[in-house]
């Protein structure tokens, strides 16, 4: 019947819709950064996180960027800040004292 068909388009543009709004308003990041061996791709290491509000994703880049340079730099272990950053990324830059 081509009224149903319409209809289910019409559902697939209205939820497609709705996951773009979400997306929009958080991002998909990962738990452990990319850049200390985070794995991009285990459904354990994706989860959303606000855009805005505090915290944010931005503010979580910001974190994440100090503790790679802290790395690179030899100022701490690379296993010390992915525990720092697993245990709770807000307080990494304190508990391994770079910020």
């Amino acid at each position: 019947m081509p009224g149903n068909r319409h209809v289910r388009f019409g559902e697939r543009l209205a939820e497609t819709d709705r996951r773009q709004r979400r997306h929009r308003a958080a991002g998909r990041l990962n738990f452990l950064p990319l850049e200390l061996g985070g794995a991009p791709k285990d459904p354990r290491n994706l989860w959303p996180e606000p855009h805005s509000g505090s915290p944010s994703s931005y503010s979580k880049d910001s974190v994440e960027n100090a503790v790679k340079k802290a790395v690179c730099a030899g100022q701490v272990t690379l296993d010390d800040a992915q525990n720092a950053m697993l245990d709770d990324w807000t307080t990494a830059k304190s508990v391994l004292g770079i910020g």
